[in-house]
């Protein structure tokens, strides 16, 4: 059964709107791969988009994301009422209209691609990845909850609910590269603890999205299945997940220096032009 949009169930708990307390923006004018380039730790505080350079985009891309993350509140916290709410027609609508505003235009040869910000894919991408990093760590979180945990220490990844999923094959070899167990027939579990799920993406984190537009996603998996796979034993107290830390208010304001050091720590010939990252050698 299709997963529903992420973007059609609100979701308020603490965790997830700490994700996006902690991210400052960065405007930049790289490419996916290149982006990718940057440690976690530094995109786990930043707030970006692939060639978007516009501070006043990624600021509406932003705010929009955080109200449908915290559906109850506008960016400055004061509140909504529930025929307010975000949802994703309205927040495509916005982005559009947005872009109209800034009098964007796409390069000919990008028309209707990825690369082009109003078509209907880069949309799509903009809005459900920051808000599924955000909904999956305020759920791992809570699930790290010791008395959870103890009873769900495992967790599934599930089969990909895009219209066009990438190969079954493309997953079995990242899972066993990650160095994960089993499969266990067509059932890819294991512990919540196991550093594999953070090899298993190229985002370092140890939950969805692990893949750029991707949609395969993870459920909890009870003690005792993880049990008869031999992944843990009966008396075994389980490791919880390690996740990135997430203080519970900001602590980065935007156009923080403190994330630009962390770019030049890691890339020192890093090229900063009018507040904009252009270059990482």
């Amino acid at each position: 059964m299709p997963i529903p949009s992420i973007l059609l169930a609100p979701i308020t708990f603490d965790e997830a709107i700490a994700d996006r307390d902690v991210r400052s923006l960065l405007p930049n004018s790289l490419n996916s791969d290149q982006l990718m380039q940057l440690d976690p730790a530094i995109r786990n505080r930043a707030a970006f988009s692939a060639k978007v350079d516009s501070t006043r985009h990624l600021t509406v891309l932003d705010n929009i994301n955080r109200m449908i993350i915290d559906p109850e509140h506008n960016p400055d916290g004061t509140a909504r009422v529930p025929g307010q709410y975000m949802n994703e027609a309205r927040a495509r609508s916005l982005l559009r209209s947005h872009l109209e505003q800034l009098g964007y235009e796409p390069d000919p040869a990008d028309i209707g691609s990825i690369k082009d910000l109003r078509s209907e894919r880069r949309i799509r991408l903009q809005l459900e990845m920051p808000v599924s990093f955000a909904r999956n760590y305020g759920h791992a979180s809570q699930m790290n909850d010791p008395d959870i945990l103890d009873a769900f220490p495992g967790q599934r990844l599930l089969p990909s609910y895009a219209a066009q999923p990438r190969p079954s094959t493309f997953w079995s070899r990242r899972w066993k590269a990650a160095g994960l167990p089993g499969p266990f027939g067509t059932d890819y579990v294991a512990l919540k603890s196991d550093p594999g799920w953070s090899r298993l993406g190229i985002f370092g984190n140890p939950y969805p999205p692990f893949y750029w537009g991707s949609r395969r996603e993870v459920e909890d998996v009870e003690r005792s299945i993880c049990e008869d796979y031999g992944l843990i034993q009966p008396t075994e107290t389980p490791e919880p997940m390690p996740l990135p830390e997430r203080p519970a208010t900001a602590s980065v304001p935007e156009a923080s220096p403190d994330l630009m050091a962390s770019i030049l720590s890691q890339f020192p010939d890093a090229t900063f032009k009018d507040g904009i990252l252009t270059q990482l050698t």
